[in-house]
């Protein structure tokens, strides 16, 4: 059994905004982990968010693990394993400066 890794998508957070857009409705239902790569710097802290349902916008929520907001630094990448949720978004806790693209990576089992 392998792994097979693919950027797949960009999220950015426009200049003067706090919320990237989602990824596609059902580009991570295969994935066994998601990463977040973001090669810059963020005016505000960013944590991800993630969404149960393709169709519900109200279902937002900020990911935690062991009770801790999941966040993306400054030059940094996260890997999310075991990742059962259907969408992921990023937020800022400030307006952003200047517009923040962020690269998403998804990991497959083969």
């Amino acid at each position: 059994m392998g792994t097979f890794a693919t950027q797949f998508d960009t999220l950015t957070i426009a200049s003067g905004g706090t919320t990237s857009g989602a990824t596609v409705r059902g580009a991570l239902d295969d994935a066994d982990a998601v990463g977040v790569t973001f090669p810059g710097t963020p005016t505000g802290g960013i944590t991800v968010e993630v969404n149960p349902s393709d169709a519900d916008a109200a279902l937002w929520v900020t990911l935690k693990s062991a009770g801790s907001d999941v966040t993306v630094g400054a030059a940094s990448g996260i890997v999310l394993v075991d990742f059962p949720f259907a969408r992921l978004r990023l937020k800022s806790s400030a307006a952003e400066g200047a517009a923040r693209t962020f690269y998403i990576s998804k990991f497959v089992r083969t």
